[in-house]
């Protein structure tokens, strides 16, 4: 059964997405989750700083999650875009996915990543998480710093600041 208005719509519903709702469905909330299935980091890394998680594969975590959830009854999810997102008139929110379908919640919860834009180097992409680092003042660098030791290929540092790359081998 759908809820004429849910107490959260959370766009994107992948790791902060899911644990979001796993945390408002604990608290007794109803939740729709509207995700396109095209996660914004395709650069997937082994999950960590995750207590029991350490190490797989965000598939694993993200399945893990919503299977709780659906058990638990309280979400819904929808495997679709969202189109449009605003305010009604009478201070809900109302977002249409892209099938034309209308949700309407007290809150919405923004869960949507970020995507790296990568610069147009020969080489990069394929490089990119598995033997560079990169840091920028942004990103979190601790996860990628663990996966880089774990691995033992041949590396190369970019720090980034602003537009300027420097490039260090090692």
């Amino acid at each position: 059964m759908t809820p004429e208005i849910s107490d959260v719509l959370i766009i994107g519903g992948s790791h902060a997405g899911l644990a979001a709702a796993l945390t408002l469905y604990r608290a007794l909330h109803t939740c729709v989750i509207i995700d396109s299935q095209t996660p914004r980091n395709k650069f997937a890394t082994p999950v960590r700083l995750t207590p029991t998680w350490d190490g797989e594969e965000p598939d694993n975590l993200r399945a893990a999650s919503r299977k709780e959830l659906q058990a638990a009854g309280g979400t819904i999810f929808v495997n679709a875009a969202v189109e449009k997102i605003g305010a009604t008139s009478d201070g809900f929110f109302e977002a249409v996915d892209s099938n034309g379908k209308k949700w309407t919640g007290r809150k919405v919860l923004l869960a949507i990543g970020s995507r790296d834009i990568l610069p147009n180097i020969t080489g990069y992409e394929s490089l990119y998480t598995r033997s560079m680092l990169v840091y920028h003042s942004k990103h979190i660098f601790y996860p990628r710093y663990l996966n880089w030791r774990l691995n033992s290929y041949s590396h190369i540092f970019i720090f980034s600041n602003s537009q300027s790359y420097c490039k260090y081998a090692s």
